[in-house]
């Protein structure tokens, strides 16, 4: 490759960007005192038009209350509706939906 051409983007990136539509952010606030506050982060992913979001059990396992962030900064209350602790999986459940939600396109890894 001569050195003034742009290399490709890498695969990685090119699957990131079509997933990042798709993304959430998820908090757990696990406990809450005068002095502290603690909080659990991670991340999710949209799996249906319903909002359905399928996130890592350890993220929310202690929350008492869990928010999401939606790729377009819509921010809501979610109900943990399925916990898998074998496989570290944890199905979650928006209260608020954006007009604009993008599900992942989810197939078997074959």
């Amino acid at each position: 490759m001569p050195p003034s051409a742009t290399p490709k983007p890498s695969y990685a990136s090119h699957v990131y960007e079509v997933i990042r539509p798709s993304l959430v952010r998820v908090q757990a606030l696990v406990s809450k005192t005068e002095e502290k506050t603690e909080v659990s982060l991670g991340t999710g992913v949209v799996i249906d038009d319903r909002g359905t979001i399928l996130s890592s059990l350890h993220v929310v396992r202690d929350g008492v209350e869990v928010r999401v962030t939606f790729a377009d900064g819509t921010e809501t209350e979610a109900a943990v509706i399925l916990r898998q602790p074998e496989n570290d999986l944890a199905v979650l459940r928006p209260n608020v939906i954006p007009d604009d939600l993008v599900a992942a396109t989810l197939t078997d890894s074959s």
